[in-house]
């Protein structure tokens, strides 16, 4: 029956045509797939796959729990035509791979090849996103989807170093009955990398930190590390009752607090060395006691394409209250955390204030603040102020805002990665959507204190872990997390419209206690009716007869870009903006959809950017909203936007989208010369490309060649070699000043143009960074006439050509003369151009039309850069002529001209001379002639016959 409907549907796939827009919550995703990168995949594990220096190479087969086996599926849908496709995204990329369709042999399963350099051609060691794969049968069709990760191995920071002593499993094996506790932290960009810290008791001392590529999913994929001698290297040997505290592995560093102190690593971008390095944060007269009870906090976001605003903090706490005599109990820093500054301002002597313990201190890049959370003897409270050159302002942002006194055992602060949700957490839980200025309650979790929360950013899921070992799930930004608790009573008055009431005790008859279970809805002085409320028995005292169930997930979340990513982050240049659509898919029966915006949509930091948001309703009761955000000023920053839907259940994969607006330039943005002439790879390797007029159009360059200066094709004067080779001698050298320009990039202390390591990328790159390296250039005839200075800007949006607005400058790398550009300048442009020179000190030039001209010979290297004021991106390119078969330079035409003078002018004076001294040199070149003539007739005659 099975196989009959693998057939059926293979032949719908065939003729049905499908929409590639990504619909989560359709269903649960099963595992049709197992994949692997290393090794054969292993079946209903999860899809981990790692990029490595060399290809990906990955394995799959189809699972299933038929009878059939994975070779029998592979033959069905290979004879149907169909094969996986993998789909690689994050938030800023999604590519799409395909599967091999034919099959070799006995092999049971798909296979497919990616060189790396079709993901990533980037190799240095950086904060990188992990990408989300996504394998269905067959792209757009988005049937037996299964998810899984890829991570770059060969980028990822902590992964290129060795924290310390490696342990075997026997080591860590003996370290369990010391273990009282454990501490996590995972890489900001790349979750699958984690950090698992012992916290240990009194009787072993010791640091023993386990490192894991794959969230230890696989024990095999856990590194343990010993870093007890490195702690002890830096407090001494006498110290006794060492233990891990806490820890945070930033974007680019690791922090780690011990019972004896906060050590803080060297930046993990640069390996300098196999083992990593640590240096310890002195807060002065604080000791081992506090340390045991310090708490360190962050703020997590992935900094992947960092930003130069862009910057991780980490707040650390101590658990008592600052005497006068002390900066503060609670101190922060900002990478690299070498300079540490209190979290509180200077409490002046004599001034009268309530003595409040620091629970949590965080930074709040989005709004440029910093947000507490206070705790006295009286009340619970939250402040928010002014962040300002990475230095605190006394100057409160917002009110105080008070909790309630029941919230009364407060445990700490997160933001939801990545987002601006921020939960105040204890025994009770509240949200913050305005940056700490309001916070709207969720939960109330009486005798129990939540200690721990765990947030997932793909999926919005968020686990709130208790003291008493329970663990609470919830979506992010959805309402309140169910929780209830016994009572005696146990009835519940039920009033529609206004919050329900739990009654726990009887007054009288006429009165009773009760808890309101949505406490914002309850009604004040009002006497309600008979008729006009109900009472439910909810209670188990004579048994349970009812059950709590989370209602099912009733739409479909639907994405109308072009992005596959649930998450997606997008750049709004200056002056630019973006557009995009989400559908809300009803799949209910017999429910009537209420005419009222499924969605609702916050935007973290309001100031930044122009956002508008406009829904509808469609005949189908599909709800399209549609999202625009446009550039508002010169503002450099980043936004979350959340789309939560309206009364979301948490049985729904997908409850809330949270998208990253950057007023800034895209990564991805770029500006590139569009030559006359398309010249291909094939052609540039071989440095053959001829015309119609079979004239070569490649210049291959001499070995260690420098361009002519002003002075003279003799004498270069450019610090730029091209074609280096460090063990070649170098031309045109001779003078003192040639001798003294020229130094080496790329093959900078080395001794071969072979050690130079140059990529191909970089022998054929305009760049100047790269000149060591460019063999061979574009050739032109002299003279080079009008050329035209085609542009245009790459991005993820395609390409455009580059126009008005956009002004650019040019210059000649090398200093050299002999060009000189035309262009069109409008009225517009001249106002700009008049006044943008003074400024720039150099000629702006209207891209539109920009025509050159070049009256010199060999190489020139131009820099086109486009002006500041339209663009926060730097848009800067480069290209470079080389015109060949020009007439001699100057003064080269000046030296043969008078050198034919001269001679001229000699051959006139002695012909003057001769007739002067009457002497014919015609007649006595004759004579000499005819007396050769007959003395050679003479010997032909003399010649002995044979």
């Amino acid at each position: 029956m099975e196989l009959l409907l693998l057939c059926v549907i293979i032949f719908l796939l065939n003729v049905s045509d499908f929409s590639s827009a990504i619909t989560y919550n359709k269903g649960d995703m099963e595992q049709s797939f197992a994949c692997a990168s290393q090794g054969f995949p292993q079946k209903n594990e999860i899809i981990k796959l790692y990029l490595s220096s060399d290809d990906l190479k990955i394995q799959c087969f189809f699972q299933s729990e038929s009878v059939f086996t994975a070779k029998e599926f592979l033959s069905i849908f290979t004879s149907g035509g169909l094969a996986p496709s993998l789909g690689i995204i994050n938030s800023t990329y999604s590519g799409i791979f395909h599967f091999n369709l034919t099959l070799f042999s006995d092999r049971v399963y798909w296979l497919i090849n990616i060189p790396r350099e079709h993901i990533t051609k980037n190799t240095d060691v950086a904060a990188v996103e992990e990408w989300l794969v996504r394998i269905t049968l067959q792209h757009g069709l988005n049937i037996y989807t299964t998810e899984g990760t890829l991570l770059d191995s060969v980028r990822e920071p902590i992964l290129q170093w060795h924290l310390g002593s490696v342990m075997t499993k026997n080591d860590v094996r003996k370290l369990y009955p010391h273990v009282v506790d454990l501490t996590v932290t995972k890489c900001p960009c790349a979750n699958d990398v984690a950090l698992l810290g012992f916290i240990l008791n009194a009787t072993l001392d010791g640091v023993y930190i386990g490192l894991s590529f794959s969230g230890f999913w696989n024990y095999d994929n856990t590194t343990w590390y010993n870093l007890t001698d490195m702690i002890y290297s830096q407090v001494g040997e006498e110290h006794t009752e060492l233990s891990v505290v806490d820890m945070v592995l930033t974007n680019h560093f690791l922090v780690i607090l011990t019972s004896l102190g906060l050590f803080i690593s060297g930046d993990l971008r640069y390996p300098s060395s196999s083992v990593l390095t640590f240096s310890r944060a002195d807060f002065c007269g604080f000791e081992r006691v506090d340390y045991v009870k310090g708490k360190l906090w962050y703020n997590e976001r992935c900094f992947a394409n960092r930003e130069h605003f862009e910057v991780d903090y980490v707040t650390i706490t101590f658990e008592r209250n600052r005497t006068l005599s002390e900066a503060s109990s609670c101190f922060y820093s900002k990478e690299p955390f070498l300079e540490w500054l209190p979290c509180l301002p200077h409490i002046s002597k004599g001034a009268k204030t309530i003595p409040s313990t620091v629970i949590t201190f965080l930074v709040d890049q989005e709004h440029s603040s910093g947000i507490y959370l206070f705790q006295n003897q009286k009340q619970t409270s939250a402040s928010v102020c002014l962040l300002k050159n990475s230095k605190l302002e006394s100057k409160q942002r917002f009110p105080l805002f008070l909790f309630p006194s029941s919230f009364s055992s407060p445990v700490g602060m997160v933001f939801h990665p990545r987002s601006h949700f921020l939960y105040a957490y204890g025994n009770q839980v509240w949200l913050s959507i305005d940056g700490g200025n309001t916070f709207d309650f969720l939960a109330d979790f009486h005798d129990d204190i939540i200690k721990n929360t765990y947030h997932s950013f793909y999926t919005s899921g968020i686990a709130f872990v208790s003291q008493s070992g329970n663990v609470y799930l919830t979506k992010a930004a959805p309402g309140i997390i169910s929780s209830f608790q016994d009572s005696d009573i146990e009835k519940t008055v039920v009033i529609p419209g206004y919050s329900s009431f739990l009654i726990t005790s009887i007054l009288d008859d006429k009165n009773a206690l009760a808890i309101a279970t949505m406490p914002e809805r309850v009604p004040t002085n009002r006497i309600f009716p008979k008729d006009s409320w109900f009472l439910y028995n909810f209670g188990q005292k004579n048994g349970r007869t009812w059950k709590i169930h989370s209602k099912p997930c009733n739409y479909w979340f639907q994405q109308h870009d072009d992005s596959l990513s649930l998450n997606v982050l997008k750049y709004i240049d200056l002056g630019k903006s973006h557009t995009f659509k989400v559908k809300l898919i009803p799949h209910t029966k017999g429910i009537q959809i209420l005419e009222a915006p499924l969605l609702t949509v916050i935007v973290g930091s309001p100031t930044l950017l122009e956002v508008k948001a406009e829904g509808a309703f469609d005949d189908t009761d599909s709800y399209t909203l549609e999202i625009s955000a446009a550039s508002k000023g010169l503002r450099q920053g980043s936004t979350s936007l959340a789309l939560i839907a309206r009364g979301a259940s948490t049985e729904c994969f997908v409850t809330t989208m949270v998208p990253i607006l950057k007023s800034s330039c895209s990564y991805l943005k770029s500006m590139h010369h569009v030559p006359s002439t398309s010249i291909t790879l094939e052609h540039w390797i071989s440095g053959i490309h001829k015309d119609k007029q079979g004239f070569n159009q490649i210049k291959t360059l001499p070995v260690n060649y420098r361009p002519p200066s002003n002075m003279g094709i003799a004498i270069p004067l450019t610090d730029n070699f091209y074609h280096a080779d460090p063990s070649k001698p170098i031309p045109r050298n001779l003078f003192p000043k040639s001798k003294k320009s020229g130094k080496f990039k790329q093959c900078a202390n080395v001794s071969t143009r072979e050690e130079c390591n140059c990529t191909q990328d970089q022998k054929l790159s305009h760049a100047v960074a790269f000149s060591d390296c460019r063999e061979k250039v574009p050739r032109f005839k002299f003279p080079v006439t009008q050329y035209p200075i085609s542009l245009e800007i790459h991005s993820e949006d395609g390409r455009i050509p580059l126009e008005s607005p956009y002004l650019v400058t040019v210059t000649e790398v090398n200093e050299r003369r002999n060009w000189k550009l035309k262009h069109t300048v409008p009225e517009t442009v001249s106002k700009l151009k008049f006044y943008l020179e003074p400024i720039l000190h150099a000629q702006v030039y209207n891209p539109s039309g920009l025509n050159l001209s070049i009256k010199g010979s060999e190489l020139f290297h131009f820099r086109v850069s486009v002006v500041p004021g339209v663009t926060f991106c730097n848009l800067v390119e480069e290209f470079q002529i080389y015109v060949d078969e020009a007439p001699l330079p100057f003064p080269g035409h000046t030296l043969i001209a008078v050198a034919a003078a001269v001679m001229l002018g000699g051959l006139i004076f002695i012909t003057f001379m001769f007739q002067l001294r009457n002497i014919h040199p015609w007649n006595v070149f004759r004579r000499l002639f005819r007396r050769n003539k007959v003395n050679f007739s003479n010997f032909n005659a003399n010649q002995p016959t044979h």
